[in-house]
């Protein structure tokens, strides 16, 4: 016995690409990074995380995305389960059924099992898309959220070492050492541009991701589209036979 179609039709729920737990151990090094306490102090007095700030500007709202995928999936094996039921029903019943009225729902059975099982494959491709998009926007934002505390942390070490060049060189006596220090300040200056760079390639990995998903995504309708459901017969049948 088939499967009942209805059965696949249950609520989406959305799940976490990457548990919190694997998260934070995966990070662990978060919690020698200034930019990372000083959000935690921030969060302490303010309620407001800014890193997760970051992260949920970033990838918007995933979860909803995500779920839209999930439903997608459950109505392509909805349609699959429809198309089977269709097809083994109708073979029951012809076994007791013969003349033209038998043909005709024969033939108007079959037509709608194939568009119903035809639109299935580009239902569950597109839910897949959508699926992928979520969690890539969600692992980008966690990757840019990392990178903004890089770039903090960069940004406070260069405040420190322009302090202390100048006020080595105010001494007179740590020229010297205000040279050098100077020296790791321009090196700071570096990373955090290059840093930057690497944000700025993160938004554009992220952008031409929604970007081919929606291309993928208007093809993958346009097959749906390409099977179209049968309409029902609009008077009964009135040959011989019936």
């Amino acid at each position: 016995m088939n499967a009942r179609p209805l059965d696949a039709l249950a609520p989406p729920v959305a799940v976490d690409p990457i548990p919190d737990i694997l998260e934070n151990a995966l990070g662990f090094t978060q919690y020698v990074s200034p930019a990372y306490w000083l959000g935690v102090a921030v969060d302490t007095v303010f309620d407001f995380d800014p890193w997760q700030q970051i992260s949920e500007a970033v990838a918007g709202d995933w979860e909803s995305l995500q779920q839209a995928g999930l439903s997608l999936a459950n109505i392509s094996e909805f349609n699959s389960r429809f198309e089977n039921v269709l097809n083994d029903g109708f073979g029951v019943l012809a076994e007791s059924w013969a003349g033209e009225a038998s043909d005709a729902a024969r033939a108007y059975f079959g037509d709608l099992a194939q568009s119903v099982g035809g639109q299935s494959a580009a239902i569950a491709s597109i839910g897949r898309q959508l699926q992928t998009l979520a969690v890539g926007m969600y692992e980008m934002s966690q990757v840019i959220s990392s990178l903004v505390r890089s770039l903090v942390d960069n940004l406070i070490m260069l405040g420190i070492e322009l302090a202390a060049s100048g006020g080595l060189a105010v001494t007179g006596v740590g020229v010297p050492a205000a040279a050098i220090v100077g020296a790791a300040a321009y090196y700071q200056i570096y990373n955090i541009l290059q840093m930057w760079q690497r944000i700025a390639n993160c938004i554009d990995s992220a952008w031409n991701l929604a970007q081919t998903t929606v291309g993928l995504t208007a093809g993958h309708l346009g097959a749906v589209k390409s099977y179209p459901l049968k309409e029902l017969p609009q008077a009964p049948f009135g040959g011989a036979g019936r």
